[in-house]
């Protein structure tokens, strides 16, 4: 079970390319920036923090940011995990 932690950050121009891989039409949002810091394991990864910042060329922006950790290691230690309402 190999570790991690790392920090990585991209930008795309254009998010056409998501469109196949997550079957929604996002292409709306325009250009994206992200980062992420991410540790745990190869099979429990843990997103310690991200930050994903859209803005399109009509003035649409939208900044999303939080934590991720996997369901398994949550459970496994008897803990809930935070809801998307919360």
């Amino acid at each position: 079970d190999g570790r991690l932690q790392f920090i990585a950050a991209g930008e795309m121009s254009d998010l056409g390319y998501l469109v196949d891989w997550i079957d929604l039409d996002v292409t709306a949002l325009g250009r994206a920036r992200a980062s992420v810091n991410l540790s745990g394991s190869l099979n429990h990864p843990i997103v310690n923090d991200f930050v994903v910042i859209t803005d399109s060329d009509e003035g649409l922006a939208v900044n999303i940011s939080g934590t991720l950790a996997s369901p398994d290691l949550a459970t496994s230690a008897g803990a809930d995990l935070p809801r998307g309402d919360n």
